[in-house]
């Protein structure tokens, strides 16, 4: 039976439908990122190809084909051979299943899905996840039986975080302090640290596939294949390292936006209200009163640029001239700080 933490309504939606011997063909997966989408549909698929349990739970299978974004775009080639392989017959379980992760990244091509949405082979199931719902064509989604996905409570949130998330959410606080401190004077040197320890945590957080595709370049050392075997590997982990740093940074805004709220929480005398309670001492450092309407529009202003992330193909520049932004509003419209603050100025 598929359990989904923290998603009751999902969780009730995909056990009453997977329960059911005409499963229907399509399902859209839809809600904020880090809601746990992804793993559900594969829970999923796994309960639609093999409801009795009886196959291995492997990162690949025969009749489970995953489609999943290269850099800022589904490429098309991707799409066709995921659409050519779920048109055949099953290989060893009851059902094929296809997966579409981030298919608002379909761009254009998104029309390539409808004839196969509308009429799906038989023994076949697309799963199609998106973070953004509204950026699908309307077609789409009236083709596919929504199930939606909420935010998390915070302590759930921070109880199911993965190391990588975990870490991100550490960058995001204290990109957070040091640009409401004012300590943020180099911009670029402030993100490119960030960055690097983005990569770090997705190198040292690898996914089952890559570790499969490792372990089998391994396996061929000194034999034939071995260079292709490599090469797979290497493509795998240059995917996941561009989605994971993609990924990152909205992670990192998203703490950001939440530590900027904490220290606007501490300068109207609402410190009960502070999520943060481990960093309290350094959130009463810029969360003073005088500084009230710089931090309102701080917490604007990283809230915009978390907006705008998806919209943005190098994420980077993004974080760059918000930092220049905060930096603008700490000094106010004639060059001044704002307010003296006990920030050592």
């Amino acid at each position: 039976m598929i359990t989904i933490p923290g998603q009751p309504l999902a969780q009730r939606i995909l056990r009453a439908v997977l329960a059911r011997d005409d499963a229907p063909q399509q399902l859209l997966l839809f809600g904020p990122p880090g809601t746990g989408k992804r793993a559900a549909a594969r829970e999923a698929a796994w309960s639609l190809m093999d409801p009795e349990g009886v196959h291995e739970r492997t990162a690949r299978a025969l009749d489970l084909t995953v489609i999943e974004a290269t850099g800022q775009q589904i490429l098309l080639r991707d799409l066709e051979e995921g659409l050519s392989q779920i048109a055949g017959r099953p290989s060893v379980m009851r059902r094929r299943v296809m997966i579409v992760l981030d298919i608002e990244r379909l761009r254009e091509q998104e029309s390539r899905l409808l004839k196969t949405l509308e009429e799906p082979p038989p023994r076949s199931h697309i799963i199609v996840v998106t973070d953004h719902p509204s950026d699908l064509l309307d077609t789409i989604r009236s083709r596919c039986l929504p199930v939606p996905f909420r935010s998390l409570g915070w302590r759930h949130a921070m109880e199911q975080m993965d190391p990588f998330a975990s870490e991100m959410h550490r960058i995001g606080v204290d990109f957070a302090l040091t640009a409401l401190a004012g300590r943020a004077t180099a911009p670029a040197a402030v993100v490119q640290a960030i960055q690097s320890r983005m990569e770090g945590a997705a190198d040292g957080n690898p996914s089952e596939e890559l570790v499969r595709l490792r372990a089998e370049a391994a396996g061929l050392e000194g034999k034939r294949g071995e260079r292709t075997a490599v090469k797979r590997a290497e493509d795998q982990e240059k995917r996941e390292r561009r989605r994971m740093v993609t990924d990152g940074w909205t992670q990192v805004l998203d703490a950001a936006a939440a530590t900027a709220a904490d220290a606007l929480a501490v300068a109207v005398g609402a410190e009960r209200a502070v999520r943060h309670v481990e960093r309290l001492d350094d959130l009463r450092e810029v969360g003073v009163p005088e500084r009230l309407p710089f931090l309102e529009r701080a917490v604007a202003e990283i809230q915009v640029s978390r907006a705008d992330l998806e919209l943005n193909p190098r994420v980077e520049l993004a974080a760059e001239a918000l930092l220049v932004r905060l930096d603008e509003a700490r000094h106010g419209a004639h060059g001044r700080l704002v307010g003296p603050g006990r920030l050592g100025f």
